[in-house]
């Protein structure tokens, strides 16, 4: 039973000043298009992370976590992994209001296994606590900002994905969000659409194991952005991003080449993302990924106002594939994929950045429980069926 209440009582012998609900996330189509500039096509799920929080003292931060049993205070030395997010977002904070102090009690039902977002929901709802304790002026907007500024620098150069889902979230709605220019969407979930999650067995938090991962494909992004803007004459950004070249011919796509980390970082006239350097690029699959899922996120957003479930399991299942070819799947994950689709799902793919984590399938009703069956025999469990639900809620005050 999540209860962060207690967990602040009998770690700080203090009751809780109020409680912050910050949800996980599945993405149903849209992966690795958000640090590009383009769309993707999230929704909140159940599972969350649960943070009680109370005002402190001295300027300094005090967290705990039932994820470990382990706490940070004073001493950073022997911090575990959940803590570089808390620390992130209290640097940040502090830069706004230095005076600042807060107690912190973290627990939840959400998997902290990777693809679930975990991190971003910590992070999003530590802000949500600080800011309402505090009375500081954020808005939505100003916490996702905030949120991932501190992410990246904990852990990936990453997008806004997960931070905007999880802070604007509707129940019974996916929420469409574009990011060159920013803007958001909420897209009404059909009735009949059963979305089934299941783990591969295969740890992946971006903060740690895939870490390189994620950065390369950031960085082969970038790359393939300047170089596509430099074909077509015209300028990508800084970064550079593949959203500023979508008109870019497919010949040019597909004759990018396959580059150094230091070539790549050359390229940019940015870092390298802490890469080894001798670490080789597919420019011209990573771009190719990444233009196309942006169409899918699209032809997806149709998909479900037209309440067409074979036509999104059809997008699901070519979204799969790309991400197979462009190296974020796993063994594991595509025996997730093809039992769902064997139990009748009409479409499945990775959600989140892959390398492990969770995939996701879209099941009739009628099919639902084979495929839930079907997804934990494939790879041991568990499997949840996922539901859309709000966003984070921060006015719930405890007792």
């Amino acid at each position: 039973m999540i209860d962060a209440t207690a967990l602040h009582k009998d770690h700080f012998g203090t009751s809780a000043d109020l409680i912050v609900r910050a949800p996980g996330r599945i993405n149903l189509i849209g992966d690795h298009t958000d640090y590009c500039g383009l769309p993707v096509l999230p929704m909140a799920v159940g599972q969350a992370v649960q943070v009680a929080a109370s005002r402190g003292d001295g300027g300094q931060l005090a967290a705990v976590s039932s994820l470990d049993g382990q706490s940070i205070g004073r001493d950073s030395s022997a911090d575990p992994g959940w803590a570089k997010y808390v620390r992130a977002i209290f640097d940040e904070v502090r830069h706004l209001a230095p005076s600042v102090s807060v107690r912190l009690a973290i627990d939840g039902d959400l998997p902290s296994t990777g693809g679930l977002s975990s991190s971003s929901a910590l992070s999003v709802g530590c802000l949500f606590a600080i800011a309402e304790l505090w009375s500081l002026d954020l808005d939505a907007a100003a916490i996702i900002d905030l949120a991932l500024a501190a992410e990246r620098k904990a852990a990936i150069a990453g997008g806004a994905m997960d931070q905007t889902v999880i802070a604007l979230a509707r129940p019974g709605h996916a929420l469409r969000i574009d990011f060159d220019p920013p803007s958001h969407r909420h897209v009404p979930m059909p009735p009949g659409f059963t979305w089934v999650a299941g783990y591969s067995g295969q740890k992946a938090p971006k903060g740690d194991s895939a870490a390189d991962a994620y950065n390369s494909f950031v960085l082969a992004s970038r790359a393939a952005a300047r170089m596509l803007g430099d074909h077509l004459g015209i300028d990508a950004g800084s970064p550079p991003l593949l959203s500023r070249v979508t008109s870019a011919p497919r010949e040019a796509v597909e004759g990018l080449p396959t580059v150094t980390v230091a070539d790549a970082a050359d390229i940019t006239g940015g870092e390298d993302l802490g890469l080894d350097h001798g670490r080789r690029l597919d420019l011209a699959t990573s771009a190719a990924h990444v233009l196309s899922e942006a169409d899918r996120v699209a032809e997806a957003e149709e998909a479900l106002g037209a309440a067409d479930i074979v036509e999104m399991g059809r997008l699901m299942d070519e979204s799969h594939m790309s991400l197979k070819r462009y190296g974020s799947s796993t063994p594991n994950l595509d025996r997730l994929v093809a039992a769902a689709r064997g139990a009748g799902a009409t479409g499945a793919r990775v959600t989140g950045a892959g390398f492990g984590g969770w995939a996701i399938a879209l099941a009739p009703p009628v099919a639902t429980s084979a495929v839930c069956d079907a997804m934990e025999s494939a790879c041991g469990g568990p499997t949840f069926i996922a539901t859309p639900e709000g966003g984070a809620q921060w006015s719930l005050r405890a007792e």
